[in-house]
């Protein structure tokens, strides 16, 4: 079974639906055949899709092969609608039908010529895996578009169905229909109609299209793409692109490496889960409006053609005409985040398995923003050094009772319903640490507080208990089985007592090089970033070995 979605977003160029030549548009176009989609063929050159449609990564392998197999056997399959704009031809809906086919003619399925040109090279493992697990399957169920050419030349040395599909392969082609209008407006407003009416499209993903041209939303796609891929940000100056790039590969490199493998069998994890998966243009999008204090407007779904209509209008809230913006709302972002990961001074090193993954090993995203959201009001309210004093019996509270913030999302509902109720959460669990460590006075508070009393009354079932006799463990139990073993003993912090991530660890000194420390081996100790460049001091030991985790 495919975890991984194949990225076929190179396959068609992007280009603003309002550039246009004075050709008057052709009324020829009836069918697009494989030889039309030919690396060098002059239709494919012309092809184009809206800079503001959704990426074309949304198809797993299985289902590319499907398409590709409903082609070949010259099954029906819904017309492809163009729009053509004079020199080139926009898709306005089909264009994941269209790059599928695109793909098998050209072999690349994400991974290979025109791909890692539009990618820079930069090209995740997954994606990767995707495109050759996909490859995989087409070889075996239907061949190759290459195998199919050498069959027409030597059928007698060529797999049978493969000689016997090619001779009618030359007439089979994707139907087309043409959008009738000579204004980019009305295309777009096709566009959108179009599809809503077929698949409605993620509302996050809408409010993005949208806000296509705001800093917010330009930075968001340069970050998921670590600032390769189409360049939204191709109408700034070359400075501002090359610090937009920049950024966004540093703020794509602290929140995605390590990439994420399951079953999970490591505690060395990313911070935001899977960098390439359907939740990570959302999250990412929310991150951004999170550090920048950008309100997310609320999440409806938009599949009624009154909400069509009503969504078409372009949000300029945060227009960026220059540049300036978008690197600003990138930096700011990146600030949150190294407080969050990462080896800069700031960073508090939060350990990812204990706050942002579940008991199973599934990525909770609400969990980040949650903390994300604590993060920043750590910052507003100056609270460093009270979270770095009581940063141990905080996560010791945490870590017995892991599945506290599973609950809280269950009960208070998904993404913008419990993120807030999240940072709350966080916020009393502090007071109530500095105010009693011991762990039968918090549970008291907790007992005694109308928010967040229900925890106690949970009694989350075992996944374990779901698995019938005789069975293999499933991917999540193994990752539950490695977690649970890993966090009894984690390495921690000698100045906080806090849990210490691998890609989070500073060598400090134990006697400071300030007071002629040496830097021999048996002077050195692992601290977090910000407790060796900042709680560390004169002023504050380490803490006591009792509150240690």
């Amino acid at each position: 079974m495919a975890t991984n979605l194949v990225n076929l977003d190179a396959l068609i160029i992007r280009e603003d639906l309002s550039v246009r030549s004075d050709r008057p548009p052709s009324t020829r176009l009836n069918l697009i055949r494989t030889t039309d989609l030919e690396a060098g063929n002059f239709f494919y050159g012309s092809l184009r899709k809206p800079d503001f449609q959704r990426e074309t990564s949304n198809w797993s392998p299985q289902k590319i092969v499907e398409f590709l197999k409903t082609f070949v056997e010259d099954e029906l399959i819904p017309a492809v609608i163009l729009w053509d704009a004079g020199e080139n031809v926009f898709v306005i809906d089909g264009a994941h039908r269209l790059s599928a086919l695109i793909a098998w003619v050209q072999d690349d399925y994400g991974d290979k010529m025109t791909s890692l040109k539009f990618f820079e090279n930069n090209i995740p493992a997954a994606q990767i895996k995707a495109a050759e697990e996909t490859r995989t399957l087409i070889a075996k169920e239907i061949g190759s578009y290459a195998a199919h050419k050498v069959a027409m030349r030597h059928p007698e040395t060529s797999r049978s169905d493969i000689a016997a599909r090619a001779k009618r392969l030359g007439i089979l082609g994707l139907e087309l229909q043409t959008v009738k209008t000579p204004a980019s407006e009305k295309a777009e407003e096709a566009f959108f109609k179009i599809n809503q009416e077929t698949t409605p499209i993620d509302p996050t993903e809408l409010t993005i299209l949208r806000a296509r041209k705001s800093a917010n939303a330009i930075a968001a796609r340069a970050i998921i793409r670590s600032g390769t891929g189409h360049n939204y940000w191709s109408h700034f100056s070359d400075d501002a692109q090359t610090e937009i790039k920049k950024l966004a590969s540093e703020v794509y490199n602290a929140l995605y490496e390590p990439q994420l493998e399951t079953p999970i069998e490591t505690l060395d994890l990313p911070v935001a889960g899977r960098g390439y998966a359907a939740q990570t243009l959302p999250l990412v999008f929310d991150l951004v409006n999170l550090a920048n204090d950008i309100k997310t407007p609320p999440q409806k779904k938009a599949n009624t053609k009154k909400n069509v209509d009503l969504n078409l209008a372009e949000d300029n809230t945060n227009y960026d005409a220059d540049g300036t913006k978008t690197i600003r709302f990138l930096g700011n972002t990146l600030k949150l985040v190294n407080r969050i990961c990462g080896t800069h001074a700031s960073s508090l090193g939060l350990h990812p398995a204990l706050y942002f993954y579940g008991q199973s090993g599934n990525y909770q995203p609400s969990a980040f923003l949650g903390m994300a959201m604590f993060i920043k009001w750590l910052g507003d309210e100056d609270k460093w050094k009270e979270f770095t004093e009581a940063r141990a019996r905080f996560e010791k509270f945490l870590l017995v009772r892991r599945t506290f913030i599973t609950e809280i999302v269950h009960k208070l509902g998904g993404r913008e319903r419990s993120i807030p109720w999240i940072k709350t959460f966080y916020e009393k669990l502090l007071g109530w640490i500095s105010s009693s460590g011991d762990q039968e006075d918090i549970m008291q508070y907790m007992k005694n507080d109308p928010d967040f009393s229900f925890l106690l009354n949970t009694k989350p079932t075992p996944e374990s208990n779901t698995n019938k006799d005789g069975q293999k463990f499933h991917r999540k139990t193994k990752s539950a089985v490695f977690l649970n073993q890993a966090l009894e003993h984690p390495n921690t912090c000698n100045l906080c007592g806090g849990l210490l991530h691998r890609n989070a660890i500073t060598t400090g000194h134990i006697q400071d090089r300030s007071a002629k420390g040496s830097a021999d081996f048996a002077n050195g100790q692992t601290e977090h970033p910000y407790c060796n460049s900042t709680f560390k001091g004169s002023q504050y030991r380490k803490l006591s070995a009792d509150a240690a985790i």
